[in-house]
């Protein structure tokens, strides 16, 4: 199962997305619900590449 969270700093839970198959990569179930284009709407820097060169999803 795959379900896309957004925390505030805190970590208090702001929204969930609905559940999505396991299998789905976490950058496309961010595509899917939306999550990218409303962050690079906001103008937040959201992409860091990890020690494996994936690339991975965080607000910065």
């Amino acid at each position: 199962m795959n379900v896309q969270v957004i925390a505030d700093p805190k970590g208090r839970l702001l929204w969930a997305s609905p559940a999505l198959a396991g299998a789905v990569h976490d950058v496309r179930a961010a595509r899917e619900h939306g999550i990218i284009d409303a962050l690079a709407e906001a103008g937040i820097n959201c992409w860091y590449y990890s020690r494996d060169s994936c690339p991975c999803l965080v607000a910065v």
